[in-house]
């Protein structure tokens, strides 16, 4: 089973289906008709873009990169664009209501140990 994501942006309107040709594994030619659901909203481009970050970061880490600049770059860009949190990306929260501080700020140790299931980071 596959699954394709895409974000199309100022491109042609899509039909129904696609026909898509490559090479696969075996060296073999191969293709699919594969039908296209079209899906509006900020979530769903964001967990696309999230499930891009992936792919392109476990590509960072597998050594075979030869411009991990250019790909730390693309992370960067989809993590801004799309308001995710990433290795190389992060936010600030600003409270706009304007609510007067007293005192001095105390910095502060916070224990952010992670439960032993989870082995890698989240992003």
């Amino acid at each position: 089973r596959s699954v394709i994501y895409a974000i199309l942006e100022n491109s042609p309107t899509l039909g129904d289906s696609l026909h898509m040709r490559g090479i696969g594994p075996t060296g073999d030619p191969v293709a699919w008709d594969i039908k296209v659901i079209h899906r509006r909203g900020n979530s769903t481009k964001r967990f696309v873009a999230l499930s891009i970050i992936r792919d392109l970061q476990e590509k960072k880490n597998s050594g075979n990169s030869s411009s991990e600049e250019a790909i730390k770059n693309e992370i960067i860009q989809l993590g801004v664009k799309y308001q995710l949190a990433t290795k190389h990306t992060s936010f600030v929260v600003v409270d706009e209501l304007n609510h007067p501080v007293s005192g001095s700020l105390t910095p502060m140790k916070i224990d952010t140990k992670l439960p032993q299931q989870i082995r890698r980071p989240l992003y």
